[in-house]
């Protein structure tokens, strides 16, 4: 089972539940949620109440993050069918909801934050005292808030998200950063820390290795390549792994002053009848010019049509994955907003 890029065993998962103290017995399923995210869903059988967000501190000793369930609930007992195995479909529906009774934000971060948390995390009401992770967080619902409050000119941690779990407590760190000197991320390079996928990508052998990408096409109201360039360049900057180069076994991060981080290339479709068959073939061009080696792992296109102009990237899923599109196409969109305003 993959989900988000990685290969998930829900045996593994599973044996590690009932490996914990009081757990006699657990499930392990993959559902869909609010946002159409696939995400593992946790059923747990125990005679003694369990405490949700103890099980899962004792999980994240022993499984690495994506591999933690989002979603746990204790029931009675695991149903199952006249042929002696589990009844996935008569499992109940798992709702992120607190046991906390609601308390109200007290000021504007606070308020920002409950609206934030409900808007990621699909609840209709979040108050200051609820837990991130009983409603539902795990690590990459964790970028999604982080790349929010940036955008709202907070600057905070993955680690504060996921530690400090309550709104109350992830405000204040918050608001210590923000009152803090005026925050300048310092350029990253060098080699990056082994990600699973990274440890995986060599062992299964793939025949085209540069051709393991995934791509997006969207709608952009740029006219010149100068300005698409201005996008892409703060995109590249910011994200410092899309610099990435891999090289024996290891993905490396270059800095901006010594990697070309992108190619862009410029194709006027306006007056064909056959547009769309000609960015397929051009964009498989795209995907196949992809060098894990030399770089870069990131490959653009704009697309000047009779329906208006499209940008296409194409990125090597080494450095990329779902939930990374989504904070790149709001980065995108708000370059475009900046570039188009001067």
């Amino acid at each position: 089972m993959k989900i988000r890029g990685f290969r998930i065993e829900l045996g593994e998962v599973e044996n590690a539940l009932r490996q914990l103290e009081g757990i006699q017995e657990a499930a392990v399923i993959v559902r869909k949620t609010h946002d159409g995210e696939n995400a593992l869903f946790a059923y747990l059988i125990s005679k003694d109440i369990v405490q949700l967000q103890a099980v899962r501190r004792d999980l994240e000793e022993v499984l690495p993050a994506y591999m933690v369930p989002a979603y746990m609930m204790q029931i009675e007992q695991l149903p199952v069918t006249r042929n002696g195995k589990l009844d996935k479909r008569a499992l109940p529906e798992i709702v992120a909801v607190s046991e906390k009774e609601y308390t109200a934000p007290k000021n504007e971060l606070e308020a920002q934050l409950c609206t934030i948390f409900s808007e990621v995390l699909g609840v209709e009401r979040v108050g200051t005292q609820d837990s991130f992770f009983e409603l539902g967080g795990d690590s990459i619902k964790a970028i999604r808030i982080v790349s929010k409050l940036r955008s709202a000119g907070y600057h905070i941690a993955i680690k504060d998200i996921m530690q400090k779990y309550t709104v109350e407590a992830i405000s204040y760190a918050a608001q210590k950063s923000a009152l803090a000197e005026q925050y300048e991320q310092d350029e990253v390079s060098g080699i990056v820390p082994l990600t699973p996928i990274v440890r995986e990508f060599a062992s299964w052998n793939l025949p085209k290795p540069h051709h393991f990408n995934q791509d997006m096409l969207m709608e952009i109201e740029l006219e010149e390549e100068k300005q698409l360039r201005e996008v892409l360049d703060a995109l590249t900057a910011h994200h410092d792994m899309l610099r990435s180069v891999y090289r024996e076994g290891q993905l490396e991060i270059v800095k901006v002053s010594d990697s070309k981080a992108y190619e862009l290339k410029v194709y006027d479709y306006s007056e064909e009848q056959a547009a769309t068959e000609l960015m397929e073939a051009a964009c498989t061009d795209l995907h196949s010019s992809i060098h894990l080696e030399e770089g870069p792992l990131v490959k653009a296109a704009m697309f000047r049509t009779a329906a208006g102009n499209l940008l296409f990237l194409g990125i090597h899923h080494l450095v990329v994955d779902g939930v990374s599109w989504r904070i790149l196409q709001e980065d995108i969109s708000t370059a475009v907003r900046q570039v188009k305003e001067g």
